[in-house]
C-alpha cells in the first residue's frame, strides 16, 4: 500500500497543499485532479522520490517499484529505440540468473519477507520481458513499425511521449504515477490504454484532464483544492465525483442562505432589543402625574431596572452572535470554481459556405500524399471533428487549409 501522512509542500510563501493524507491500495486506480498550478505534478514527484516534501511522510513497501511518467520525460538521445525498450523490459537471461540466486537464498531463509518480495518481483519482471508482451505494447502505442536501431533523438515529440509510456508499462511496476498519459494518443491507443489499466494488477495514480479516460479507468477521485491547500476524496469515477461535488455545493448554498437569513434575523432582534432598552431608559427619566412633570424616585428606579435588564439581554445576544460568526461551525460561502472567460470580436458575415475543399491532396511528398482527393463542403455553424491515428495527416490538413502548407493537388476555397 502507498500511504501519505500529513504531507505539506511550500514554495517560498506559497503553500500548494498542507497536511494531506491518503492511501492507495494494491491494484486500485485513482484519479488526481485540480486546476493548473495546484500541485498535482509536484505531488507525483514527491511520491516518486524525485522531490522532497516540506513536512510529512510517504510510506510504501520496500519491494514496491514505482513507475513515474512525467509530462516532459527525457530520453537519452544517444540510445537507440531497441536499447531503451531492452532496458525497460529487462534481459530474460539475466533475470533468470537473478531468480536462481534469489530462490537459493529463500530456501535458506524462508521466513525472510524481503527475500520473498524480491523473488516474486523477479518472476514478474521475467513475465514483463516476454517478447510477445513487448510486441503487444509497442504495437498498440504505434511503435512496432520503427526500426530498433533507430536513434531516439530522431523521434517526433509524440513518438517520444509514447515511447516513454511504453517503458513505464514494460517495467510493470507495483504502482504507476502517470502525469497526463493520454497526451499524443489517438482514439485507438486511448481505448487500448483504458483496457490495459483495467486489467493490470498494479495500482495507479493518474493526473488527467480527459474526463472520459478517468471515467473508464479509475474508481476514486482525489481533488486538490488550492484555496484551502487540502485534498478531498470521492468514491467512483469522474462523473460520480462531479455529481457528489455538485450536491455538496448545492447543500452548502442552501445552508449558507439559511444562515444568512438567521444572522439577519438575529441582528434585527438585537437592534429591536436595544431600541426597547433605550425607550425604557427614556421613560425612567420622568413620570407624568396629573399632567404635571415631576420626579418620582420609585418609578424611575423601576423603569431603569427594566431598561438594564433589556440592555443586558441585547448585550448577551450580541456576544452570542459574535461567537457564532467567529466559530468553525459557521457555513462559509461557496467559492465559485475558476472558469475561462473568452470574448470574440464580431466577425463579418461569411456567407453560407465557409470552406470548400476540391480534389485536395495534402502532405509533403507529391508522390505519396498523406490524404488523397478530399472533397468537403463546410457550412456556417457546422461543428466538425477530425479523427484518425497519429501521423495520418490531421494537422497537415489544417495547416493546408489555413495556408501554412501548399496543397499537393486540388484547391482550397475560403468563404
Amino acid at each position: 500500500m502507498l500511504a501519505v501522512s500529513d504531507l505539506s509542500k511550500t514554495y517560498n510563501l506559497q503553500t500548494l497543499f498542507n497536511n494531506i493524507s491518503f492511501s492507495i491500495n494494491p491494484g486500485e486506480k485513482v484519479g488526481l485532479i485540480g486546476p493548473n498550478g495546484c500541485g498535482k505534478t509536484t505531488l507525483l514527484r514527491i511520491l516518486a522520490g524525485l522531490e522532497p516534501s516540506t513536512s510529512g511522510r510517504v510510506h510504501k513497501p520496500n519491494a514496491w517499484r514505482i513507475g513515474y511518467l512525467p509530462q516532459d520525460f527525457e530520453i537519452d538521445p544517444t540510445f537507440t529505440l531497441g536499447e531503451v525498450i531492452g532496458q525497460a523490459a529487462g534481459n530474460i537471461q539475466v533475470l533468470e540468473n537473478e531468480v536462481a540466486v534469489a530462490a537459493s537464498a529463500l530456501e535458506k531463509h524462508p521466513s525472510d519477507p524481503a527475500l520473498a518480495d524480491r523473488y516474486t518481483g523477479l518472476l514478474n519482471r521475467i513475465q514483463s520481458a516476454d517478447p510477445g508482451r513487448v510486441a503487444v505494447i509497442l504495437a498498440n502505442l504505434g511503435l512496432a513499425d520503427l526500426d530498433p536501431s533507430y536513434s531516439v533523438a530522431h523521434l517526433s515529440g509524440g513518438q517520444k511521449t509514447r515511447l516513454s509510456l511504453a517503458t513505464i508499462l514494460l517495467n510493470d511496476p507495483h504502482a504507476f504515477l502517470l502525469d497526463e498519459p493520454t497526451n499524443h494518443l489517438d482514439i485507438m491507443m486511448l481505448q487500448w490504454l483504458e483496457s490495459w489499466q483495467s486489467q493490470t494488477r498494479s495500482a495507479a495514480l493518474i493526473v488527467s484532464h480527459d474526463r472520459t479516460f478517468l471515467n473508464h479507468t479509475v474508481s476514486r477521485i482525489l481533488v486538490i483544492d488550492p484555496r484551502e491547500g487540502q485534498l478531498h476524496s470521492y468514491a467512483g469515477n469522474y462523473d460520480a465525483y462531479f455529481e457528489q461535488r455538485q450536491t455538496e455545493v448545492d447543500k452548502q448554498w442552501s445552508e449558507f442562505t439559511d444562515q444568512r437569513k438567521e444572522i439577519k434575523r438575529m441582528k434585527a432582534d438585537i437592534a429591536r432589543t436595544k431600541a426597547q432598552a433605550a425607550y425604557t431608559e427614556r421613560q425612567a427619566s420622568s413620570v407624568r402625574i396629573g399632567g404635571a412633570e415631576m420626579r418620582n424616585a420609585g418609578a424611575k428606579d423601576y423603569h431603569q431596572g427594566i431598561a438594564k435588564k433589556v440592555a443586558k439581554k441585547a448585550k448577551a445576544r450580541e456576544k452570542r452572535l459574535d461567537r457564532y460568526l467567529k466559530s468553525d461551525d459557521r457555513v462559509k460561502k461557496p467559492k465559485e470554481d475558476r472558469i475561462i472567460r473568452m470574448a470574440f470580436d464580431h466577425t463579418p458575415h461569411l456567407g453560407c459556405s465557409v470552406i470548400q475543399l476540391a480534389g485536395l491532396d495534402v502532405g509533403y511528398d507529391p508522390g505519396s500524399p498523406l490524404i488523397h482527393f478530399i472533397n468537403l463542403q463546410v457550412y456556417a455553424s457546422q461543428r466538425i471533428a477530425i479523427t484518425g491515428p497519429n501521423g495520418c495527416g490531421k494537422t497537415t490538413l489544417l495547416r493546408t487549409i489555413v495556408g501554412e502548407l501548399p496543397p499537393l493537388n486540388g484547391e482550397v476555397f475560403l468563404g
